[in-house]
């Protein structure tokens, strides 16, 4: 991602529907310090996918959005809208991505306050707004969970 010119300062959509895609590509941008929304796929009509996909483009300020290849060419046009794909950033055949080898980006180190994850609410009742989810709401609400399933450390781990 970070050769596609995103850095800490920018969103990254992912718009991917397949568990194997979505969860390494928010790892991705959590452990590199980059906050990540998900927009909810539509498959209706493109003009109502289209002014979907610009709001989310205005609401995020210009996140990259990271989809599929199929997506992609599903996509309605969405001026200014900047799209990525998986298979753009995958590694070149040498198993190394073509501007960087794999580790030379460092973790970014997370505070409790930091923005991790941006929901989009529904948009039913007034316009849609992003709710902010920080590290530390993420790590307060898997203790809660944690702590209603009665789960150790030791159970958490073999799950």
């Amino acid at each position: 991602m970070r050769k596609s010119g995103v850095t800490r300062d920018r969103t990254v959509a992912l718009l991917l529907e397949r568990p194997e895609d979505f969860l390494p590509a928010l790892w991705a941008c959590l452990l590199g310090g980059i906050t990540v929304c998900p927009p909810v796929p539509l498959r209706s009509d493109p003009q109502r996918r289209a002014a979907r996909l610009g709001l989310v483009d205005t609401l995020l300020d210009g996140p990259l959005l990271v989809t599929d290849a199929p997506t992609r060419e599903e996509l309605p046009a969405v001026r200014d809208l900047s799209v990525v794909t998986l298979e753009d950033l995958a590694p070149d055949d040498t198993g190394t991505a073509t501007d960087a080898g794999p580790g030379t980006v460092p973790l970014a180190p997370a505070a409790p306050d930091d923005v991790a994850l941006l929901v989009l609410t529904s948009g039913s009742t007034s316009a849609a707004k992003a709710v902010r989810l920080t590290h530390g709401n993420l790590l307060a609400s898997m203790a809660a969970k944690a702590g209603t399933q009665s789960l150790t450390s030791r159970e958490a781990h073999s799950r």
